[in-house]
Parts: C-alpha cells; sequence; structure tokens
C-alpha cells in the first residue's frame, strides 16, 4: 500500500513540474496578469516577481521577451530530485515510520547476572519428594564434585550417601557425616568447626566453594560481596522457603540456626588467613 501512494504522488509530482517547465508564458502575459490562469500559474508569477526585486509584472518592466522561467525553478527542482524516484521515497517514507514509532523507546540495560552456580536443585527428577526434601547435603557434595572436574548426578550422590548415614528423615545427620560423604566421592575437604564468617567471606571470595552447616540446612557459596555482606549461595538458597540466590549471614541463620560447620575442598585453596 506505501509503495502504490508513493508511485501515485511521484506521477503528480513528476506531471505537475512539467508544466511549469513547459509553460513558457511571458510574465507580462494579460492572461496571467488578469488572474485568469490556474492559481498555479498565478502563484508562479508572484514568485517570480519576488525573485526579480519588483513588486509586480506592471511595475517592474519586464520585458516579454525574457524567459517566464523564474530562477529559482533549478533549484527546486535540486531538492525535488530524490523524491523524483519512487524507491528512494519509500524508503524515506519507510525511514520516517520507523523513527516515529521507536520514538521515546529506550533499550532496556543489561542485567549483570552471575551465571549458574555449581549447586544442582535438590529437587531432581531422579529422587523422591521424600528424598528430595533431605537432599542438602548431597546437592552440596555435587557442588564440590563439579568444582573438582568430576561429574556426579544428585541419584549418585543420594545413593553414596546413605552409606554414611544420611536418612530421609534427618538428612545427612551432622556434619562429620558430610565429610564422610565428600571422602567416598575422592575429594579431600577440610571442616572447621569454629564458625567463622571472616575465613568464609575470604575463601568464597576466592572463588572456592564452602559449604556452610547449620541445624535446618546446608548452603554453599562460591562468591561474596563485601559492599552488601551477602555471599552467592544460588541453587542452595532458593531450595530453601524465603531463601535467595544471594543471602546475608544474618538470613541464613534466621531460616536454618546457627552455623556450626563449614567445609572448603583442600585441593582448591586452604582456608583464607
Amino acid at each position: 500500500m506505501l509503495r502504490s501512494d508513493a508511485s501515485r504522488f511521484v506521477r503528480s509530482l513528476r506531471s505537475s513540474l512539467s508544466s511549469v517547465q513547459k509553460a513558457r508564458v511571458p510574465v507580462s502575459s494579460p492572461r496571467l496578469e488578469g488572474g485568469s490562469g490556474p492559481d498555479w500559474q498565478n502563484a508562479l508569477v508572484r514568485e517570480q516577481s519576488k525573485l526579480a526585486g519588483g513588486q509586480g509584472p506592471a511595475s517592474r518592466g519586464v520585458s516579454s521577451r525574457r524567459s517566464p522561467t523564474p530562477s529559482g525553478l533549478p533549484q527546486i527542482m535540486e531538492t525535488l530530485s530524490p523524491l523524483m524516484q519512487p524507491r528512494r521515497w519509500v524508503e524515506a517514507a519507510t525511514a520516517w515510520r520507523s523513527s516515529r514509532d521507536s520514538k521515546g523507546v529506550q533499550p532496556t540495560p543489561a542485567v549483570s547476572k552471575k551465571p549458574a552456580g555449581l549447586v544442582p536443585s535438590q529437587f531432581d527428577p531422579s529422587v523422591s519428594s521424600s528424598e528430595a526434601a533431605a537432599a542438602c547435603g548431597p546437592a552440596a557434595a555435587v557442588a564440590f564434585a563439579r568444582a573438582s572436574g568430576k561429574n556426579v548426578s544428585l541419584r549418585q550422590a543420594v545413593d553414596l550417601a546413605q552409606t554414611v548415614g544420611w536418612t530421609a528423615a534427618g538428612g545427612m545427620n551432622g556434619v562429620a557425616n558430610q565429610k564422610r560423604l565428600l571422602d567416598k566421592m575422592g575429594i579431600p575437604a577440610q571442616l572447621d568447626s569454629s564458625g567463622d564468617w571472616s575465613k568464609i567471606a575470604k575463601t568464597a571470595s576466592a572463588g572456592t566453594p564452602v559449604t556452610i552447616s547449620t541445624p535446618g540446612h546446608y548452603f554453599v557459596t562460591d562468591d561474596y560481596d563485601p559492599r552488601t555482606a551477602r555471599y552467592h549461595v544460588g541453587a542452595s538458597g532458593t531450595a530453601y522457603r524465603g531463601g535467595k540466590e544471594w543471602m546475608t549471614r544474618q538470613e541464613m541463620e534466621g531460616l536454618s540456626g546457627t552455623i556450626n560447620g563449614a567445609l572448603v575442598m583442600k585441593d582448591k585453596r586452604q582456608w583464607m588467613a
């Protein structure tokens, strides 16, 4: 539809300009001076009068032998020449429409988001609902396995955890059993029972995963933001009701109790001083 309208407009414009060039009517023509000609011809005479510096055809005494073509016509033709090409007119109209439609629309700024963490969802389809509710320990073990380059599924971790004291009713039943699970998986880990959050913050800031043991849940952190005092706990945080990907010490202990131990992989990095 837009191209059809453009073509009709250009044909009309060409016809009008062609008539202007072919007119060749003397400025002093009685027919034009009398105003009996078409309106556009009378307008042309007035424009020619302005360009010549006079007030009108009678007052300036322009010879009838002088070319009636106004001196400004070449400039007009030059200005309108791009519109004589239908394709360019359509392109210009399309560009204008796009500019109009997008006016005032600001691009959505990119949101910085930390890539998916090491911790798998403990509600994986491979485990039953009763197992999933107590699978935070095995999920934390899978995170350590991934960090050390091992490919261990949550199902495999749950099965192995049952050999070191894990139950669906009580979970790992103590951080010592969590350490035994890591040993079974061939992941050397260091257990710290001091509850020193400054050590956890420094170790996580260095990119080393740390398992935080509380009475109700195991969190795994792999980063720390000193500006907000929040730890990146990823899926280990969102798995707990009321938890988030980034949580403070107070938020974690407020949900699941005071820290009772922490684990860090020995082959990754020792505790930061």
